[in-house]
């Protein structure tokens, strides 16, 4: 099993998962879900582990609010 078949298969159980939640909810999601394919970084230093972390919080600071 590679790295992919594992994201791959964990994106696939959140989706069923999260669509489930809404659909006995009677809830509507519009757009996608997931961003197309995903980025594999190996910190190796202090350097890269401080470039990520930073890269997480810009990320998320952008990311439009999820509407239930």
């Amino acid at each position: 099993m590679t790295i992919s078949d594992i994201i791959c298969s964990f994106k696939s159980k959140c989706s069923v998962e999260y669509f489930g939640y809404l659909k006995q909810r009677n809830l509507y999601h519009s757009g996608g879900l997931w961003q197309r394919g995903y980025y594999d970084h190996i910190i190796r230093s202090e350097e890269s582990y401080l470039m990520c972390h930073k890269g997480i919080g810009t990320t998320a600071h952008n990311a439009a609010p999820i509407r239930l």
